[in-house]
């Protein structure tokens, strides 16, 4: 409801709000407001305009205007006109012609007007002119009530001002002079010249004159300095102390007191300083043997902890074996990672084991010389190819062993050369030769670039040459990409996972 007895009706148009004010307030209803406005919307946009109308029951509005009519006649009622002015006799206070003798002649009894009237004549007043006969008489005007004068309450003297003495200053206390004691007299003996003749003294009556004595020097007095006394300050009068509030401090809590480090078993210390020193790294060393004392010790407590170790590390190595059968296996890795050793070795296992192999080099500098070399006495033959599209004639009813170019992980036009290759061939399985002298991070860079070619598994290389397996080892942990075999130079073994865990945990 916008005013009293009218409702507010929204809508599109008019007409259509028209029909609904007549169904609810009737035929005799009337519009008394009409305005647009806003509906609709998402936070202030996409709103839409409509018609906003104010309506009444004709009943209602007359209701509302005798209400309204009625209050401003008793508004009118409440509030009265100004009363005129009253009339104040006009008092001139220009008379020239009033003496200080009339003043003082004019009776006591007047008051004021009787001193403003001295020395005048009265004057007349003029007589009052009858009423017309054919005029009505007007009435006189109601007269003022006359200004009662209120005495002025007389003001309150301030009370005298009681001069209190003020107290004297103490004195500072005389200085008592202690007595001198009188030098000793010295009497000399005055030897008057030849021929003289004392003065004769003037004395009053027929006083005899006094005898001669002897002369004494004056007695030397003893001259006492005297402090200055300090000037007295004159009295401050200090306002009351406030006595600041004493703040309590609240206890501060005590600092809770770092846990005391467990101490450290020197059997679990050595066993971590050495598979740091294989390789493996801090994390991951930390990892195996939180297990191996706190999972596997409680239930085996006859095992000693280095078992314990090497069961806990070999579950976390992940191996994958070679598949028996026809296939193509690729060997892919930098140069100098082993890579063509690694091909020598796995061709010459198998015709060791009476099993078909062919032994296949992919655009080699040599043709293939190198690895024709290493396996003659194995008597399998070395086939060169241009492309990898060859490469799946030579794997039917036999393993093909693929010896790829080298890798290097920032040649990308080499690494995307490669896929090509591998994709023609058909290649079955791809092994990424790591040699053991490699840092962990170099492998991870290595591994990561030669993603596209699809590496299924990591063949470890050089592990002749150090102790530090743990290079490898833990390459396959962190990535998740399996051990295949191990070349320790020319000897060529299954990735085991406990053997593996066996090297690195002394």
């Amino acid at each position: 409801m916008s005013t009293r007895g009218t409702k507010t009706y929204r809508g599109r148009s008019l007409e259509e709000l028209v029909p609904q004010i007549k169904a609810e307030l009737g035929e005799d209803a009337v519009i008394v407001d009409r305005r647009e406005a806003l509906d609709g919307g998402v936070g202030g946009f996409f709103q839409k305009r409509v018609l906003e109308l104010d309506a009444a029951p004709a009943a209602e509005l007359e209701r509302f205007a005798a209400e309204l009519s009625r209050a401003e006649a008793d508004l009118q009622e409440e509030v009265l006109p100004p009363a005129a002015p009253a009339h104040r006799p006009h008092v001139d206070a220009r008379v020239t012609d009033v003496t200080v003798d009339d003043l003082f002649a004019a009776p006591q009894d007047e008051g004021l007007a009787g001193l403003f009237a001295a020395g005048r004549e009265p004057v007349a007043e003029p007589p009052a002119a009858e009423p017309s006969v054919a005029e009505e008489p007007v009435a006189e005007a109601p007269q003022a009530e006359p200004v009662v004068e209120v005495p002025v309450a007389e003001q309150p003297q301030a009370e005298p001002v009681v001069e209190v003495p003020v107290a004297e200053q103490p004195q500072p206390e005389p200085v008592v002079e202690e007595p001198v004691a009188e030098a000793p007299q010295l009497v000399v003996e005055e030897h008057e010249p030849e021929g003289f003749e004392p003065a004769p003294v003037d004395a009053p009556g027929d006083e005899a004159q006094p005898e001669p004595r002897a002369w004494a020097p004056p007695p030397v007095e003893e001259v006492v300095a005297e402090e200055p006394v300090a000037a007295q300050p004159e009295p401050v009068l200090e306002a009351p102390a406030v006595p600041e509030p004493v703040v309590t401090p609240e206890p501060v809590a005590a600092l809770p007191q770092p846990a005391a480090a467990p101490a450290v078993d020197p059997e679990v210390e050595a066993l971590a300083e050495a598979l740091e020193d294989r390789g493996v790294p801090h994390r991951l060393a930390v990892d195996v043997l939180a297990e191996a004392t706190e999972r596997l010790a409680p239930l085996a407590t006859d095992r000693p902890l280095r078992e314990l170790a090497v069961a806990a590390l070999a579950r976390r190595i992940p191996v994958a074996r070679l598949a028996a059968g026809p296939r193509v296996v690729a060997l892919a890795g930098p140069g100098g990672a082993g890579k063509t050793s690694l091909a020598a070795a796995i061709a010459a296992a198998h015709a060791a084991a009476g099993l078909p192999v062919a032994a296949l080099a992919l655009r080699a500098p040599d043709g293939g010389a190198e690895l024709g070399r290493r396996l003659a006495a194995a008597g399998v033959a070395v086939a060169p190819l241009a492309d990898g599209t060859a490469a799946r004639d030579h794997a039917a009813g036999a393993l093909a062993v693929l010896d790829l170019p080298a890798a290097a992980p920032r040649d990308a036009d080499a690494l995307r050369q490669l896929a090509v290759d591998l994709r023609a061939a058909g290649a079955d399985e791809v092994h990424l030769a790591i040699p053991a002298t490699m840092s962990l991070g170099a492998a991870r860079e290595l591994l990561d670039a030669v993603g596209a070619l699809g590496v299924t598994a990591v063949a470890i290389t050089h592990a002749d040459e150090t102790a530090q397996l743990g290079t490898a080892v833990a390459l396959a942990v962190q990535t998740g990409v399996p051990l295949s075999v191990v070349l320790h130079g020319e000897r060529l073994e299954a990735a085991d996972a406990t053997a593996l865990a066996e090297a690195l945990v002394p």
